[in-house]
This record gives structure tokens, C-alpha cells and sequence, in this order.
């Protein structure tokens, strides 16, 4: 399995994002809570995360973070979960 860049985990969290709050101008330096994002959204997030990018992501990452570039870093470094 490819190692998955920073930038590919950015890419991926606007776009579920994008899904999210149904817009387009969503930027690495935006803020999850303040697009409109909810606890419920943040578990959600997590969930999409992992179906599609196999990352474990805690949920504490969602809340700790200030924008989508530095949720990005905790994917990268979060442990994948192992094929089956």
C-alpha cells in the first residue's frame, strides 16, 4: 500500500468536506467547526476517513485541530489500519 502524503490527506478531507456542507471554495487554512461542522460531523468525518483512506483517525484530532491542513498532519501520522 502507498504511503499517503500530507497533501493527499488534505485533498481528501476537503473533498468529504465539500460533500459535508455542499461547497466548493473550501480551503486547507479553513476551520471544520466554522464551516459549519458539528460533533456529529466530526464523528462522520472520522468514519469517512477511515472507509476511504483506512486511516484511524480520533476523533480528539477533529476538535484539536485549528484548520483542515492541520488535521492533514494527524492523519499522517495516525496509524493505518492493516489490510485484511
Amino acid at each position: 500500500m502507498r504511503t499517503r502524503s500530507e497533501q493527499d490527506y488534505v485533498v481528501a478531507i476537503i473533498e468529504v468536506c465539500s460533500e459535508f456542507f455542499s461547497a466548493d471554495d473550501i480551503s486547507a487554512q479553513d476551520n471544520f467547526f466554522m464551516l459549519g461542522g458539528t460533533s456529529l460531523n466530526a464523528v462522520e468525518l472520522t468514519e469517512e476517513l477511515l472507509a476511504r483512506h483506512r486511516v484511524d483517525l480520533p476523533l480528539d484530532a477533529v476538535f484539536a485541530s485549528d484548520t483542515l491542513a492541520e488535521l492533514a498532519g494527524y492523519c499522517t501520522r495516525a496509524a493505518s489500519v492493516p489490510d485484511a
